[in-house]
């Protein structure tokens, strides 16, 4: 179970496992002491399944949308999708207007995101 929520990155469901089988999941040393980790990977994997949902003609992800799926505060996450992935680009000019993601999926580079700003 533990190992599906992971794959599909379902948070609510990764949460809900390790509740009612904390004591099992902290006593594996490499979980208990990687727990923010194994936190934030769950957190990447829900974005990219977020992103391969979606047509491939319409990958552009609201940060809402980020947000609400993600569980992250709306103010957090194009600082956090930096730090998820080393392939994002954000473009720096008038980051703070900054509201959704448009992702591009290329077969031999794995997955590129780029912040894509839009003026309000």
């Amino acid at each position: 179970m533990l190992v599906i929520a992971l794959h599909k990155g379902e948070i609510d469901n990764f949460n809900q496992i390790v509740a009612t089988y904390s004591s099992q999941y902290y006593a594996q040393p490499a979980l208990a002491a990687k727990h923010e980790d194994v936190k934030k990977k769950v957190v990447l994997l829900c974005l990219l399944n977020i992103a391969f949902l979606k047509p491939s003609y319409n990958r552009n992800i609201t940060f809402a949308e980020i947000a609400e799926k993600t569980r992250i505060p709306i103010d957090q996450v194009k600082s956090a999708a930096c730090v998820w992935l080393p392939c994002v680009h954000v473009c720096v000019s008038v980051a703070h207007m900054c509201v959704n993601i448009r992702v591009w999926i290329y077969a031999s580079m794995g997955m590129c995101m780029c912040v894509r700003l839009v003026r309000a």
